[in-house]
């Protein structure tokens, strides 16, 4: 296990912030991003490994919300964000532009409505990560380039600058290499 974090006390130090338009704070034992008129809000940092799995309980009441996997410099992140009404997409952003991945698709595995929580799982394998919701595979991605890095971390974003999610009981393990 490299690190767990349950966000009750505050124990990994994530960001506590609050601007006009956006916040992340610690509320009721969970981490919390919130957006008030601005697109989009993220935090992450990087771990040096490429043989590990990142796990962690994502409730999204409005726009949309996950995990940030990948990273380079300068400013590009990878994001497995999911919604409200069981979809799920996986997107590139370099300097605050997405561009998607794979687009926004339906997922069974989802639970839906506004804050359901749903266990998000990323095992990283050298070049290849396997996504998964709920213990269910939703798809596959391989790294093109070297330069990139495993992160952890999260976002939330919403095209109408509104925007809630939690996150809770965050994971990451290394797995052996194969």
């Amino acid at each position: 296990m490299i690190l767990t974090d349950t966000f009750n006390p505050a124990e990994r130090g994530w960001p506590v912030v609050t601007t006009e338009t956006s916040s992340a704070s610690y509320i009721d034992g969970a981490y919390q991003l919130l957006l008030q008129g601005t697109n989009a809000i993220r935090f992450a940092y990087p771990i040096e490994l490429t043989h590990h799995e990142l796990q962690v309980d994502v409730s999204v009441e409005i726009g949309a919300a996950g995990v940030i996997f990948l990273s380079a410099n300068p400013v590009t992140s990878y994001e497995f964000l999911i919604r409200s009404d069981g979809k799920y997409i996986i997107q590139r952003v370099d300097e605050n532009i997405p561009t998607k991945v794979i687009p926004w698709t339906d997922a069974e595995a989802l639970q839906r409505g506004p804050g359901a929580t749903n266990q998000l799982r990323i095992a990283r394998q050298g070049m290849n990560i396997l996504f998964f919701a709920n213990d269910q595979l939703l798809t596959n991605f391989r790294v093109r380039s070297p330069e990139l890095t495993s992160s952890y971390g999260f976002a939330l974003s919403s095209g109408d600058s509104r925007g809630q999610a939690r996150f809770d009981n965050l994971i990451v393990r290394r797995l052996p290499e194969q």
